[in-house]
Formats: structure tokens, sequence, C-alpha cells
């Protein structure tokens, strides 16, 4: 009955193909996107292949999470200024950018994701920017809250026997847990042993329902 912490808004499990997704923004026209895995390096050079952003040489990376987690994604390059951008596919829009203004020249972004297909897209500050990066990536799953209410090991009743029962509507159960810095919703479930579905399965922004 505890409830989880969500993660609003994260790796994809193969290279997108041209011609499967939106054409703004085009990462899905372009025949070039390479699957990165969450807590590997890798490197490429930009200006390799024939994909572009806004005007600017750029490679695509396609991340798939598979559960909730925060992902930290990092760009370095000794050649140019970075500038890394988080898409989401459905819808392609960008999720969140980081043009190396507090950084030097590499980029940071750290996103809280729930499972699901993204795109990573690696550009430079400046359309004439290309050369050798490093792309690496790593990930925390956020701790579950504690339940405070009801207490463990609580009785439900049924209707007919519950002891503040009006006889229509049965009675209230409050829940309440702790905070999760940095969750943006919670996922209450309550299912009862032997029960064919949950009594209760909502998400919520504040700490108790």
């Amino acid at each position: 009955m505890a409830p989880t912490s969500r993660w609003v808004l994260a790796v994809v499990t193969a290279a997108l193909a041209c011609g499967d997704a939106p054409t703004q923004p085009p990462f899905l026209d372009c025949s070039a996107v390479v699957l990165h895995a969450v807590g590997t390096t890798q490197t490429g050079a930009l200006g390799t292949s024939d994909c572009r952003l806004s005007g600017r040489p750029v490679d695509y990376y396609a991340l798939r999470i598979d559960t909730l987690t925060t992902v930290r994604l990092y760009l370095s390059s000794q050649s140019f200024d970075t500038y890394l951008v988080l898409f989401a596919t459905t819808p392609a829009v960008p999720i969140t950018a980081d043009d190396n203004g507090a950084t030097g020249t590499n980029s940071y972004l750290g996103q809280g994701l729930e499972a699901g297909d993204y795109v990573i897209a690696v550009q430079g500050a400046a359309d004439t920017d290309l050369g050798p990066y490093s792309l690496s990536s790593k990930d925390t799953v956020p701790a579950a809250p504690t339940l405070l209410s009801p207490p463990r090991d609580h009785v439900v009743y049924q209707y007919a026997d519950a002891p503040f029962c009006d006889g229509q509507y049965g009675f209230q159960i409050r829940y309440e847990w702790t905070t999760v810095p940095g969750a943006l919703s919670y996922h209450i479930y309550a299912i009862g042993p032997n029960a064919a579905g949950p009594a209760l399965s909502t998400h919520v922004s504040d700490t108790t329902f």
C-alpha cells in the first residue's frame, strides 16, 4: 500500500530509422541516430553525418529508460563549445537543454525521467562548430517514500463491518508519506492480497491523500 515516488519525465532499444516520426525536430528523419545506454561513455565527431538541427551539424543518440530515474548527461569537447539538448519522442519536443554557459565549454543536464524513449542532440554553440567530443551518462533511481498513515498492518474493514460506516459510502482512509527530494508526483497503489485489481491507483503531487 505504500506510495512510490514518480518523476515526471527517460533509454531507446534500437537506433531510430528515417521517416519514423515527426519532421520537427528532424531527428527521426536522420539515418545516423545511435543508441546510447545509460552508464556508458561514447565518443563521436561532429560534422561526420549529414544530420542538421536549426542549420547546425548535430549527432543524435536514442535513449531508452526502463524505470523511473534521474539521468545525468555530460558532453565535453576540446574542439568546440558544446550544446546539449534532450528531446521527448512523443510528442517530439525538447525537454531541457544546456549551452554550457555556466560550465565553460562543456554541457551538463540532470533530469528526472519516467520510463520511455528519448533522444539526445549533440551540437556546437556555433553553426561552424565541428570536431570530436565525448558523451557520457549516469542514472540514479529515487528512493521510495516512507508510509506514515495508515500504520503498518492497519485493517481496512469491509463496508458491513466498518465501525465508521455511514451505510452508503463506507469511510475515508487517510494516506500520508514522507517527501522524496526532487519528486514531482507520487503514485499511490493499494490492493488486497486476493483482489483482482487495486482499490486505489492514482497520482498526486502532494504527500497526503
